[in-house]
């Protein structure tokens, strides 16, 4: 992923970085939004990054851990003098066969997608450094023909570990969030949403009533069903408004609304103003 300092990587699947502002950190690459099609993970060691994800704003301040998915809008604004930061991006195809061995994956989904920013205690922060500089010395071995499947159970053991402290945190070590039938609903709809915002269409996919999937999808996310597809769409459109050049009734037709005036009447409720008063705004 180009601006994050890549030092070694294995193929496009697994990749380190580091940055540091005293090294030429460019931000300038993420003025804009920037749509990533890769999971990335980023540990802030020193200074502070001030942007936002997901279009919602975030100032991030060393130590924290900052883990954003594909298709998810990523912003920088501003960073300190003192920043440094390591990175590790994860493809999709890496993160496919890690979920084989992750049967949690929606805890794990959900607490980063509705806090993506996770503000780190010193005694944390050099356990992750851990990680990452263990991944590093891992991936830096090419002459290692397992290093792949060692970087997979390390990373197994970072995902782990990020979602038992995230819910100690919130005092929440003893409860989970396990079935398959949401779990599939948030990938349909990470992968459908473009063409189909009809909840009805989800829930005969998983050949079930669409009031029972409302019941259950807000029961184990706390969100509703048609606020996931409103959400997914919303954050499309906004990402398309502000880093394309794209007219309005491109991205009306480009996220399957049936007109322009359909689209901005959706936008509007959503967002509280018109497209195109949302692309002109700060």
């Amino acid at each position: 992923m180009e601006g994050l300092g890549v030092i070694n990587c294995i193929g496009n699947d697994y990749v380190f970085g580091q940055t540091k502002m005293s090294e030429g950190f460019d931000i300038s690459l993420f003025k804009h939004p920037y749509k990533l099609n890769s999971t990335v993970s980023s540990l802030i060691i020193k200074g502070c990054v001030k942007g936002k994800i997901n279009l919602n704003e975030y100032q991030m301040s060393a130590p924290c851990l900052i883990t954003i998915h594909p298709d998810e809008i990523l912003q920088l604004q501003e960073c300190s003098d003192d920043y440094s930061a390591m990175h590790i991006v994860y493809s999709k195809e890496f993160i496919n066969a890690l979920s084989a061995y992750i049967k949690e994956r929606l805890p794990f989904y959900l607490d980063i997608y509705n806090s993506p920013v996770f503000n780190l205690s010193d005694e944390e922060l050099n356990s992750y450094m851990e990680y990452f500089i263990k991944a590093k010395e891992i991936v830096s071995n090419a002459d290692n023909p397992f290093r792949l499947q060692t970087i997979i159970h390390l990373t197994m053991f970072f995902f782990y570990s990020k979602t038992y402290q995230f819910r100690k945190a919130r005092g929440e070590t003893a409860k989970t969030i396990q079935n398959p039938l949401v779990n599939n609903f948030l990938k349909l709809v990470r992968e459908n949403y473009k063409i189909y915002h009809s909840l009805d269409f989800y829930a005969d996919k998983l050949c079930i009533s669409s009031k029972y999937l409302t019941t259950l999808v807000k029961r184990k996310t706390g969100t509703t069903a048609t606020d996931w597809i409103e959400k997914h769409i919303i954050l499309e459109a906004q990402a398309l408004l502000k880093s394309t050049n794209m007219t309005i009734q491109q991205i009306s037709d480009e996220l399957n609304f049936s007109s322009q005036t359909f689209f901005g009447k959706f936008f509007k409720r959503i967002v509280g103003m018109s497209p195109k008063d949302y692309r002109k705004s700060n």
